[in-house]
């Protein structure tokens, strides 16, 4: 069976309420029963222009009702759903559409140009983009349009029958080599993935249960909530915009009773409304809120839950996008210091020693490692970082977080103590060191350079880039760094949270960075001179 008709059949029973909704403009909304109706236009759309088998159709686009839509309605023709950074720089751009191998491309018209660009460097042909014009429906001249896609002949669509194995989707995430890898999931992952909440009691009314998302949608957690949707557990509210004030005004005006967020907007949330910029009853109508993307201070999500409805809570995340969840706080799971829960229905864990992957028992810190009937495939086409991530341990396959932790005994929850793997996360993106390292030292001036974290700036939460340099050249500024990362790479890997000039980076004899003797620089520096904590780029990060 294939995803989008496992999802048919597991829909609400309301079909007629308006369940996909555009937090902007309420009126603009689907119920399930066009919802369904939609996917199936889409898929007969798709295939009447071409679109086959196994094909990858990739989305550039901000956050849209229509976004997972769209993505559903690619499975149902048989093709290969890949949601892309809209805020890709065009280096980015162009090797996102190359590693997930895009043989067509919708893209909202602002992103056009930039798509247009990449998609001709990695052979993507000009016939094959098209203008996802849900927001802004100009004409453009020479592309065929959703909203065409959307004409089709619902009447002539056919479910297609292929192997549980066949793929649905890839999702793009960076790795310990620096450059982001395409991890494909199979239509029958997909489904596992979804299978246990199938159990839980549809919320009636729908309305009952108001889900808003903010968080950019390429991310996998746009994949959860819009399926979500789809079987009927909640309304889902979808926001463009992704400041703080936005979000709380958007929970206001809706009483949003459920959202997810990333560490980072805890935080500023909280600041917002301890600031008495919104009144402390704006979020009042939360009952759920689920944190995951990166490590939240735990006094935060108890300052958190003091704003929300008196039977609140604040629940913590743990997940993969190779995965999904991994472990939760789940209601009734007490949230505990250094914690991140227990394992949902379906997954199992295993911590080993990293070098010799030998088990090793509870209360010692070890690799995470985890597997399930919803884990992903493997990497694109990339058969060297697929076989470091997926392992053979005692005849089962497990997938290497790169996290360190244990199983405490004594608490009975999956403690995390750290990172193995070099990258980290600033809110919900993922930074890889190696990407921005090798970008910085392209410039002349500079001769060495290491990039690894810190904790973010008061009142942000979570993390941000911070960068080591060896740069003779002393007319280089940290401002000038920052601005470069965020023009050439993203604003985001930018290292903000620092620029530490330096004499010299601490390497091995193999020239492999020291990372954990980084730190130790940090006593040598003279803030005074050129080195500068807490920058921020000059360009429009409005998106972040």
């Amino acid at each position: 069976m294939n995803f989008p008709t496992y999802l048919q059949q597991n829909g609400p029973e309301d079909v007629e309420s308006p369940l996909f909704i555009d937090a902007d403009n309420p009126e603009r909304s689907l119920s399930w029963r066009q919802y369904a109706s939609t996917v199936k236009q889409i898929a007969v759309g798709l295939r009447d222009i071409g679109v086959e088998q196994s094909d990858t159709v990739a989305i550039v686009s901000r956050n849209d009702i229509f976004y997972y839509i769209l993505g559903n309605g690619i499975n149902a023709a048989g093709g290969v759903f890949s949601p892309v950074s809209a805020f890709a720089k065009p280096i980015e751009m162009e090797h996102q559409l190359r590693v997930t191998y895009a043989k067509w491309v919708f893209v909202e018209p602002e992103f056009l140009d930039e798509v247009v660009a990449a998609a001709e460097k990695v052979g993507t042909p000009k016939s094959n983009i098209l203008v996802f014009d849900m927001q802004d429906q100009t004409r453009r001249e020479g592309y065929q349009t959703f909203s065409q896609i959307l004409q089709a002949d619902e009447s002539k669509y056919t479910p297609l029958d292929f192997d549980s194995k066949q793929p649905c989707d890839r999702y793009l995430t960076s790795g310990s080599t620096g450059l982001p890898k395409a991890a494909e999931m199979s239509h029958g992952a997909m489904i596992s993935r979804v299978r246990p909440y199938l159990a839980l009691p549809n919320p009636k009314p729908l309305s009952s249960v108001r889900n808003l998302h903010f968080i950019d949608m390429h991310h996998i957690s746009g994949w959860f909530n819009n399926t979500f949707t789809a079987i009927g557990k909640h309304t889902y509210y979808v926001l463009r915009r992704t400041d703080a004030l936005s979000i709380v005004d958007t929970i206001t005006r809706h009483r949003i009773t459920h959202i997810m967020m990333h560490p980072r907007m805890v935080e500023e949330v909280v600041v917002l409304l301890q600031q008495g910029v919104r009144e402390r009853s704006a979020i009042s109508s939360l009952e759920l809120v689920r944190v995951a993307g990166s490590v939240v201070r735990g006094d935060f999500l108890d300052l958190l839950e003091r704003f929300m409805a008196p039977s609140g809570k604040a629940n913590i995340s743990y997940g993969a996008t190779e995965m999904s969840t991994i472990a939760a706080t789940l209601w009734g799971t007490p949230r505990l210091p250094g914690c991140v829960g227990k394992p949902p229905v379906g997954v199992e864990l295993l911590i080993v020693d990293p070098d010799t992957l030998e088990e090793l028992p509870h209360d010692v810190d070890g690799e995470i490692c985890c597997r399930s009937p919803g884990m992903f495939t493997g990497y694109v086409n990339n058969e060297e970082a697929t076989k470091k991530a997926l392992v053979q341990i005692s005849s089962k396959t497990w997938l290497r977080t790169g996290d360190r932790g244990h199983w405490s005994s004594s608490l009975q929850q999956l403690a995390i103590t750290g990172r193995y793997k070099e990258t980290f996360k600033v809110g919900t993106e993922e930074v890889a060191p190696e990407e921005v390292e090798v970008e910085l030292l392209k410039q002349p001036g500079i001769s060495d350079v290491a990039l690894t974290s810190t904790d973010a700036r008061p009142g942000k939460g979570g993390l941000e880039p911070l960068a080591y340099i060896v740069a003779p050249d002393k007319s280089i500024s940290a401002q000038q760094i920052v601005d470069h990362i965020a023009d050439c790479v993203a604003a985001y890997k930018a290292p903000t949270g620092g620029v530490v000039f330096c004499e010299s980076i601490p390497r091995t004899s193999f020239g492999k960075i020291q990372r954990a003797k980084l730190n130790g620089l940090m006593e040598k520096v003279s803030w005074e001179e050129r080195s500068a904590r807490f920058l921020t780029p000059t360009t429009d990060m409005s998106h972040l």
